[in-house]
């Protein structure tokens, strides 16, 4: 599995990318910064760790957190995994602590971690748009989302979608 073999860094950004937008619109980074990040997820260049924890704040103050519990150094894989996942990510998006509380529930929503499955795909404007649909309290949710990273998806695969990116394939 591809994913496996993941280092760190890559791991990371793939996840935190979809963030970078929120991070724009509140004003945490200038807008230099983001057109060098969406360059380097679109041609596949990961950041240094550097720029990431500065790009980041707010995720490696949590990590570290994270990473201080589960008593490994903040860029181990399987602490950054556990960050990343529905139930770490999404109740610190919730949490008291988090600066998502000042954006409205549809937004905090988008920010979460979500299994999903591919409803149906539709080509619009020569690009292929990915449906997406899962269940938030018993309320299924459809959504459109990017497949940035140019998964192998048809209808009926399961995926993990963080804002509206497809972030991976689960097996």
């Amino acid at each position: 599995n591809k994913n496996n073999k993941m280092i760190s860094e890559q791991y990371f950004f793939k996840y935190a990318w979809p963030c970078t937008e929120v991070i724009l619109m509140d004003k945490r980074i200038r807008q230099q910064r983001f057109d060098d990040l969406k360059y380097a997820v679109e041609n596949d260049i990961t950041p240094s760790r550097e720029v990431l924890e500065d790009t980041y704040k707010v995720a490696f103050v949590n990590l570290k957190e994270l990473a201080e519990r589960m008593n490994k150094d903040c860029w181990d894989i399987e602490v950054i995994k556990r960050y990343f996942s529905e139930d770490e990510h999404n109740m610190l998006i919730e949490s008291e602590k988090a600066f998502f509380n000042k954006f409205p529930p549809t937004v905090r929503d988008l920010c979460k971690i979500h299994t999903a499955i591919i409803d149906k795909i539709e080509t619009i404007a020569g690009k292929r748009i990915m449906f997406v649909k899962y269940k938030i309290n018993g309320k299924e949710i459809e959504r459109r989302c990017i497949n940035i990273y140019n998964l192998s998806i048809e209808p009926n695969d399961i995926v993990i979608i963080h804002y509206a990116y497809i972030i991976e394939k689960v097996n």
